[in-house]
């Protein structure tokens, strides 16, 4: 169990104490030290009557570092827990559960400035229904691979079936070139198997982006048809 926590506060106060804290001292939210897991206190946390180990408190800053007794320590902890049972689910809740990918609701949150890529897989259909779903799934984590390769896996998303979204300042020539490389890399595993994709320009407004890179992907896979 950690033995200290950094706790924000309603009044600052310029004492360096060894034993006590101020009766008006109220704690607002606290996080461990060292730890970027946030405990954040629905209520206000009078510690009146509490004595600390030893408590350091920062002139005008509303902050302090405090080795606690384990009668806080232990309630904190509590609360620690409960946020990192929070954050795991959510973390789950984010991720494509076959690709490890985060997934649209992911992405939806998501705010990056550059450009949208809209990329599925040409004859996906044909090996799920020739070959089965357990080999549409290879296909698909083939290319899932094939994508963390040439782009930043923070920012590949999972969008349903076999599209991906993908998030990315690389120019557009940049991008041709690793798509053939892609498809050239698909063609050797599954043949007749290959990519297209399509792109808008400034991801700021995600869905108009969507709905741009969804038509461009269209238009490209109209010419390879």
């Amino acid at each position: 169990m950690m033995n200290h926590f950094v706790i924000f506060y309603t009044n600052p106060f310029s004492i360096i104490m060894t034993k006590g804290a101020p009766g008006n001292l109220k704690i607002l939210k606290c996080f461990e030290y060292d730890s970027n897991v946030i405990t954040d206190l629905d209520f206000i946390f009078d510690i009146f009557g509490f004595y600390f180990d030893f408590a350091l408190f920062f002139e005008n800053e509303g902050l302090a570092i405090l080795f606690l007794p384990n009668s806080i320590k232990f309630e904190l902890s509590f609360y620690r827990e409960i946020a990192i049972e929070k954050l795991n689910s959510i973390a789950i809740m984010d991720r494509d559960p076959l690709t490890s990918l985060q997934n649209r609701s992911a992405l939806l949150r998501t705010k990056r400035e550059g450009k949208l890529i809209l990329t599925d897989l040409n004859n996906f259909k044909s090996i799920n229904d020739v070959k089965g779903h357990k080999e549409g799934d290879k296909a698909l984590l083939l290319f899932c691979s094939l994508l963390k390769r040439f782009f930043d896996e923070k920012f590949i998303f999972r969008y349903g079936g076999d599209e991906f979204v993908i998030l990315t300042s690389l120019p557009e020539k940049r991008i041709k070139e690793i798509f053939c490389s892609i498809n050239a890399r698909l063609s050797t595993f599954y043949d007749g198997l290959s990519s297209s994709y399509g792109i808008s320009l400034n991801a700021i407004n995600l869905l108009y982006s969507l709905e741009e890179a969804d038509e461009m992907l269209y238009l490209q896979k109209r010419d390879i048809r």
